[in-house]
């Protein structure tokens, strides 16, 4: 009987009069015969029977009221904490979804970013491999320049004063170049002595092959030192955009 009133969650008068013990002999001041005991044990039955089956008949205390309003302020307090954690909970979801979805942005940015500064590695060693195959070809065009400037140098000096006739009649003979017959040791009097013998080819055939190896060696040097300008020039301009990319000029000037 008392497992239905405590099913209803809801404190009654009945309520507390079918949980109170039952009354006995020893709760009287009086003496009390047998027959008022078991007289007394039958109201007790007859009790329990009229207030299970007749709910709401009493009325309740004043006690049983402030029961009441403290329970009902209980029951508002937990619906309270109920909304104010799936409140909590909400938040707590939105906040790690945030946090996921950040972590994967920011993931997929350093992914880019790093891809980027691979590419600007990559960028940049292709130009310092630039920069040595450039100063490589500078010591290699250097020291024939040099040769080529000396070797002019010397053959203007030999030269120099000169007034022997390259010509034949009305005919202008193909001699070799004047470094040619320096290094061939061949004067270019006896250029035009031999073609007016008609013996030239075997004489100057020494000389026609150096001036071909000139010839060979200058338009290797000439590619050279185009490729080493160009690369040069790539460079000077890759430097000052990231001089002026990184105001580097205020910078030392402030310093």
């Amino acid at each position: 009987m008392a497992a239905t009133i405590d099913s209803g969650r809801e404190l009654t008068a009945e309520g507390i009069f079918l949980r109170a013990p039952r009354l006995t002999g020893d709760d009287f001041d009086e003496y009390l015969s047998d027959n008022d005991v078991n007289t007394i044990e039958e109201f007790e039955d007859e009790w329990k029977i009229f207030l299970s089956s007749h709910p709401g008949i009493l009325p309740s205390g004043t006690k049983i009221k402030n029961c009441r309003r403290i329970q009902n302020q209980i029951n508002e307090m937990d619906g309270k904490k109920q909304n104010i954690c799936l409140e909590l909970q909400n938040q707590l979801d939105f906040f790690t979804n945030s946090k996921d979805q950040l972590k994967v942005k920011y993931t997929m940015e350093m992914e880019a970013a790093a891809l980027q500064q691979q590419e600007v590695i990559h960028k940049l060693d292709r130009e310092i491999d630039d920069i040595a195959e450039a100063d490589k070809s500078l010591s290699t065009v250097l020291p024939w320049e040099h040769f080529f400037d000396n070797l002019e140098s010397n053959t203007t000096i030999t030269n120099h004063g000169s007034v022997a006739s390259s010509t034949v009649g009305s005919h202008q003979p193909i001699k070799p170049s004047n470094e040619a017959l320096y290094l061939s040791n061949i004067d270019s009097n006896e250029v035009v002595e031999a073609a007016r013998r008609g013996n030239s080819k075997p004489r100057l055939l020494r000389a026609y092959r150096i001036d071909n190896a000139l010839l060979k060696a200058k338009s290797a040097m000439l590619k050279i030192e185009a490729d080493r300008l160009e690369k040069t020039i790539k460079s000077e301009r890759l430097l000052s955009k990231f001089l002026v990319e990184h105001d580097i000029q205020t910078i030392m000037h402030g310093q």
